[in-house]
């Protein structure tokens, strides 16, 4: 009788497990291919599963092709719709905008935690006004005027690489090479130093350029699994993925906060005069600031702030890049219109604050792009309330 009362608390005990971390769905909403009972779409998604990027680009396909919202559902997770329609993304964004929240929970910003920090991705309120603030300092003008100046050096290197590749007839990652462009600038005007990424050769990258490509894979593993597991796996670090992801924050983190402590000595010694490239970039424009007002550096605060600045910019520009050229080679009456009006304005120099706005057609040319290949193409959004969209569904 005994054994049965135990045998009966440990199966309803399981039982009860189970239900409270079942995948969840919405009634009404379809789950689409691949979702099981119980477990939803958690196999399908899982790492281990070999055809997960198929299942994706399938699951995402047929929701745009059939303009339904699809229900993702993976265990211990609260469900996840895709919006898929216009109507439904601007009621959201717009419309209803204040019932969407970011993903501010602690267990919705646990994949990412070791790399957006507290930065203005995933904060709302007073935190994401702070950030906004620290961010618009470096959209002034004269941040803007410095920001060409750092874009058009680390440029005429990129052009002499495609030169060169274009002479020899060699086979050129084009992505690759607009990524070590942009990090390289970005990391310049958020850091005030060359990490040297266009300086080296193809498959080859500078310590802090590959823990930042590869934490962000790491990361997309975390956040198609159950938030339980990756709490146990991130406490116990008894996973490859939690360790490399372990790792990679170490180097990112460490590499900012060296430069940190070099840049407060550095104004120290000099008086607060710096007369180099360095004098308008994030991390010295924080640094000055705190010993203007006698206070404390935040090493943490600048940190998020020059982090998602960086991520902000460098894979965006860098997609955008690739995809430009691509569609330019696509279509040659474009590029021909392009080259044109650059050459017009130009008229035999390099790029300027002042006269790439005149670039009317080539900026119209890359809106399109974007539209066609946005580099950021989803936004992860909380609904605090329930909601009822356009086409009724709830």
């Amino acid at each position: 009788e005994v054994v049965g009362l135990v045998l009966g608390g440990i199966v309803a005990l399981f039982f009860l497990v189970v239900y409270n971390i079942r995948a969840r769905t919405i009634s009404g909403i379809p789950t689409g291919k691949g979702y099981l009972p119980v477990i939803g779409h958690t196999i399908a998604l899982s790492s281990i599963f070999e055809k997960k990027k198929e299942f994706l680009e399938h699951f995402l396909s047929e929701a745009l092709e059939k303009k339904t919202h699809y229900s993702l559902s993976i265990m211990n997770q609260d469900p996840n719709v895709l919006i898929v329609t216009e109507d439904a993304a601007k009621h959201i964004l717009e419309d209803n905008f204040d019932n969407y929240v970011k993903i501010s929970k602690a267990d919705d910003r646990l994949a990412g935690a070791e790399f957006f920090g507290d930065g203005i991705f995933l904060v709302d309120g007073k935190q994401w006004s702070f950030h906004r603030k620290a961010a618009s300092y470096m959209f002034s003008t004269n941040s803007m005027r410095d920001m060409v100046n750092v874009f058009n050096e680390h440029g005429e290197h990129l052009l002499s690489l495609l030169e060169g590749f274009a002479k020899s007839g060699g086979v050129v990652d084009i992505q690759d090479l607009f990524q070590r462009f942009t990090m390289d600038s970005f990391c310049q005007i958020a850091f005030g130093v060359d990490f040297g990424s266009l300086h080296k050769p193809q498959g080859v990258k500078p310590e802090f350029a590959q823990a930042f490509d590869y934490i962000q894979d790491l990361i997309s593993r975390r956040d198609l699994s159950p938030i339980t597991y990756v709490k146990i796996m991130k406490f116990l670090q008894i996973s490859k993925t939690e360790r490399d992801m372990t790792r990679c924050a170490k180097v990112l983190d460490d590499t900012i906060y060296k430069l940190m402590m070099e840049r407060e000595k550095e104004l120290s010694q000099r008086n607060d005069q710096l007369d180099d490239k360095r004098t308008h970039d994030l991390l010295t424009h924080f640094v000055r600031m705190s010993r203007e007002r006698n206070e404390k550096l935040d090493a943490r605060v600048v940190r998020d702030v020059a982090m998602n600045f960086i991520i902000a910019g460098r894979d965006t520009t860098a997609c955008l890049l690739s995809w430009t050229f691509y569609e330019l080679h696509r279509h040659p009456e474009m590029e021909k219109r392009v080259v044109e009006e650059i050459t017009a304005a130009l008229q035999g120099g390099g790029p300027t604050y002042d006269n790439v706005k005149e670039l009317h057609f080539t900026e119209r040319f890359m809106l399109e792009v974007l539209r066609l290949h946005p580099p950021v193409p989803f936004d992860l959004k909380r609904s605090l309330e329930d909601d009822i969209l356009p086409d009724g569904t709830k």
